[in-house]
C-alpha cells in the first residue's frame, strides 16, 4: 500500500512540476511575441486595441490546444500564422459589417424616397383636384401666375381684366387650393 500510495505522490508531484514548466515556457513566449504579434497584426487592421484582441485570442486558441505538448518549437510560427489569419477574419468581418451597413443605409434612403414619391403623388392629386375644384375664369388666372410666370398686371392685360380682379381670382384660387390640400 505505501508503494502505491508513494508512486502516485510521486506522479502528481511530477505533473506539477510539469504544469510549472508548461506554465513558464507559456508565459515565456507570451512575453517574447505578444508585443511584436500586435505589431505585426496592426499593420494588418490599423487599430491597437483590434490588434491586441487579436493577439490575446490568438494566445488563448494556443494554449486551449497545445497546452499539453511538451515541445513548443513550433509556438513561434504557427502564432504568428494564427495572428495573421485572424487578422484577415477580423478585416473581412469589417467588410462584411461595412457592406451590411451600406446596404442597410441605400435600403432607408431607397425608402425615404418612396416615402417622399408616395407624398408627392398625394400633393399633385390634391392640386389636380383644387385645380378641377376653380371656376374656369378662375382656373385660367391662376395658371397664367404660377404656371407662366406672369404679374398680376401682365394677366390683367391679356385677359382684359383689371388688376383687382386678377387679385380677387388668385385669392379665390389660393383658398380653394388650401381647402382641398387640407382635407388630404
Amino acid at each position: 500500500m505505501s508503494g502505491i500510495a508513494s508512486n502516485s505522490v510521486l506522479a502528481k508531484k511530477e505533473l506539477k512540476s510539469d504544469n510549472v514548466c508548461i506554465h513558464k515556457a507559456f508565459d515565456h513566449l507570451f512575453k517574447d511575441l505578444y508585443v511584436s504579434l500586435v505589431f505585426y497584426t496592426n499593420r494588418m487592421i490599423g487599430g491597437l486595441e483590434i490588434s491586441e484582441d487579436v493577439v490575446q485570442e490568438t494566445f488563448v486558441k494556443y494554449w486551449s490546444k497545445f497546452r499539453n505538448e511538451k515541445d513548443h518549437s513550433f509556438a513561434k510560427n504557427y502564432l504568428y500564422r494564427s495572428a495573421h489569419n485572424a487578422a484577415i477574419d477580423y478585416i473581412r468581418h469589417q467588410k462584411v459589417e461595412k457592406k451590411r451597413l451600406n446596404t442597410y443605409l441605400t435600403f432607408q434612403d431607397d425608402h425615404i424616397k418612396i416615402d417622399d414619391l408616395i407624398a408627392c403623388e398625394e400633393i399633385n392629386r390634391g392640386i389636380n383636384r383644387a385645380k378641377e375644384a376653380l371656376p374656369d375664369r378662375c382656373l385660367e388666372v391662376f395658371q397664367l401666375s404660377r404656371d407662366e410666370g406672369l404679374t398680376y398686371c401682365q394677366i390683367a392685360k391679356r385677359m382684359s381684366i383689371s388688376i383687382k380682379t386678377v387679385e380677387t381670382q388668385m385669392s379665390k384660387a389660393l383658398r380653394i387650393f388650401r381647402k382641398e390640400l387640407a382635407l388630404h
